[in-house]
């Protein structure tokens, strides 16, 4: 009988141990992945369901949900503040061969959700892509309208972006040097089933809106050290940027994103990252017999 109960004892301990981290048959393999993430000066918590899936980052006054299909697609992403009757922000993902080729967002105005983006992503290749197409756009009557447009053109070295410039032309965004670490928004991107990008939250030329990430960032390997953004055919309109890390055994702990408007106008965001090993499980599929 000792023996019957330190064996369940024992079943009991693999089996929560193996629900907390990934869950699925054949042998455990270790994997890296995000534990907690601040963004926006919220410290996030990561939770993943048994198959290691991204499912939330949960914060002390809001959450960011992750949702997934039967084909454990993602297909939305929602940032809810606590107590608000809906999401602060939604983002709607069509998946396509590669992986997702649409966002659409939407933000919350005068207690409705309301489209304000469409992002297109065009690939050539499943991690790199030759075009995304902005639009902002409005939604008010009966029919969506576009109200600007932007295609944004990617040109790579190596792995990471080199250049990322519009057409029509308009804005170029160039980034110089790169470090050889490992990009933690990759890891993100991989634990939502989207290895070429992170997809939540909102890429940009510079720091101007609520959960932003640098757009040479969320689409290369490693991590941006320097970069200049600024509008085509005007050179006085110059944003410098410096991007400082704080490393520990080779992974990224903290990002400071510094954008420098002709030293007159200075921004910042910082991103925190602390990191786990799990044991991951392949997922099965199931064939009808």
């Amino acid at each position: 009988m000792k023996t019957l109960n330190a064996s369940m004892g024992v079943l009991a301990l693999a089996c929560l141990l193996s629900f907390s981290s990934c869950f699925g048959p054949g042998l455990p393999a270790q994997k890296l992945r995000i534990k907690t993430f601040t963004w926006e000066g919220t410290l996030f918590q990561a939770q993943y369901n048994p198959y290691g899936m991204l499912t939330r980052l949960q914060g002390n006054d809001r959450r960011i949900d992750f949702l997934y299909d039967e084909n454990e697609k993602l297909y939305r992403s929602e940032i809810i503040i606590n107590g608000e009757a809906i999401p602060s922000a939604r983002y709607d993902f069509t998946q396509g061969p590669l992986g997702i080729t649409q966002i659409r967002i939407y933000f919350a105005m005068s207690g409705q959700l309301h489209l304000t983006d469409i992002k297109t992503v065009h690939y050539i290749s499943p991690t790199k892509f030759s075009s995304i197409l902005e639009q902002e756009v409005s939604d008010e009557g009966d029919s969506i309208h576009v109200t600007f447009e932007l295609d944004r053109q990617f040109t790579y070295r190596g792995n990471n972006v080199a250049s990322i410039t519009t057409i029509p032309a308009f804005t170029e965004y160039n980034a110089f040097t790169y470090d050889q670490k490992r990009n933690p928004f990759m890891l993100l991107a991989e634990a939502v089933g989207n290895p070429a990008f992170f997809p939540a939250g909102d890429f940009v030329n510079f720091p101007v809106r609520p959960y932003n990430i640098p757009l040479i960032t969320v689409f290369s390997e490693n991590n941006p050290i320097a970069a200049q953004y600024g509008t085509v055919g005007y050179p006085n309109s110059v944003d410098w940027q410096n991007f400082k890390y704080i490393y520990d055994n080779g992974l990224v702990k903290q990002i400071i994103w510094y954008d420098n408007y002709q030293n007159l106008y200075f921004q910042t965001r910082t991103f925190k990252f602390e990191y786990e090993w799990a044991s991951c499980l392949p997922h099965v599929h199931h064939e009808n017999k």
